[in-house]
């Protein structure tokens, strides 16, 4: 709980906490490493439910008994088959393609990798609610591509594409492919966000960053 502690005294805001993974811990088990968690800051307590990458799920029973443990207030749902509120519990969209039903559900909002590379269009989801399923059409192809491969591979593709400096990966995790690349700079000028011109140009002609050793998850 140090790093939870670490992040509390540096000046987080809240936390988001995933599931432990690898040891694939029981019911109680999660229940007392989540009791942990919130006694050792005082800031409020996302969790985050993500089987398909920590072999751990939290169902929906379970996370309603979390929901009655002080400074846990919300869950960032990555298992979309069991995708629904929870009482005493803000329920945000761990997926890009459920963040659409999850507002439709009343849902808080998401948590997503689209939003580094089309947010102003993911907002008007909020906003626009009669627009939504259009909207969420639209950005089916940007949801796609972002996961061709292991994410954040195509994502940080984008975003140096876009002038952003996103850096490298770091193993394992390694650079988009040019066939990657090329998917990732076609859906960058579909919606908009580079020219044609720019897309061609040198400049954007998308030779990997220099590794660096910051978070790739």
């Amino acid at each position: 709980m140090h790093l939870t502690e670490r992040a509390s005294e540096v000046g987080a805001d809240a936390m988001l906490s995933v599931t432990p993974y690898y040891n694939k811990p029981s019911p109680l088990g999660l229940k007392r490493h989540y009791e942990a968690i919130a006694k050792s800051t005082d800031k409020p307590i996302l969790l985050y439910n993500i089987p398909g990458r920590t072999a751990t799920n939290i169902p929906p029973e379970l996370l309603a008994e979390l929901a009655r443990i002080e400074g846990i207030e919300g869950v960032k749902q990555a298992n979309s088959a069991e995708l629904r509120q929870i009482e005493g519990l803000e329920l945000y969209a761990g997926d890009d393609a459920t963040f659409a039903r999850t507002l439709d559900m009343g849902g808080a909002g998401g948590i997503l990798v689209s939003s580094h590379v089309v947010g102003n269009e993911m907002r008007r989801m909020v906003d626009e609610p009669q627009r939504r399923a259009e909207i969420d059409a639209g950005l089916r192809d940007v949801y796609e591509t972002l996961f061709l491969t292991a994410s954040p591979t195509c994502t940080k593709a984008a975003l140096n594409l876009l002038g952003h400096e996103a850096g490298g990966l770091r193993l394992p995790l390694v650079e988009a492919t040019e066939e990657e690349l090329a998917a990732v700079r076609a859906m960058l000028v579909r919606h908009g966000l580079l020219d044609s011109e720019e897309a061609s140009s040198p400049a954007a002609a998308g030779a990997p960053a220099p590794p660096v050793q910051a978070h790739s998850a």
